[in-house]
């Protein structure tokens, strides 16, 4: 069975940066998703699409087909006051609400005394991905599956 819309597909990847360096793996076929429902990036769905079972598949994804390009508008100087009595250190992550009421993923980047910086770019924007993944399985899903991956829009 080849990879489209609603099947499952079950894989192993490991993510690396532009030096090699390992960002993110799977193991022992414990990723899976539901084709053609953005729960992955559409730059890997497009080059999924249509593979099988016992492919390996190799995807340089730019920044403008990953995470997106960094936006320095995302970075903003908090002070330490509005993190309570927390003992605030680089690397934490927090969600705040912006200025629409949705809540938005920050990570805490540097701590300067009082000043608290947060960045809110997802902290693989503006970096080229290279993905190389070994597709394990594809089948059709189940009725509870198709449950439980509703589109990512939805």
């Amino acid at each position: 069975m080849e990879v489209a819309l609603n099947t499952v597909v079950t894989l192993n990847f490991r993510l690396t940066d532009v030096d090699g360096n390992i960002l993110d793996q799977s193991q022992d076929g414990t990723f899976q998703y539901l084709h053609g429902h953005g729960r992955i990036l559409p730059g890997l769905e497009r080059a999924l699409e249509g593979k099988r079972a016992g492919d390996n598949v190799d995807v340089e994804l730019p920044p403008n087909q990953g995470f997106g390009e960094r936006d320095e508008n995302l970075t903003e100087i908090a002070p330490r006051k509005i993190f309570k009595d927390l003992d605030v250190k680089p690397g934490m992550k927090f969600q705040a609400r912006d200025k629409s009421g949705r809540f938005v993923p920050l990570h805490v980047v540097r701590v300067d005394g009082d000043d608290i910086h947060v960045d809110a770019n997802h902290p693989l924007a503006g970096m080229t991905l290279y993905f190389s993944i070994d597709v394990l399985d594809v089948r059709e899903p189940t009725e509870a599956e198709l449950g439980h991956w509703p589109a990512a829009d939805s």
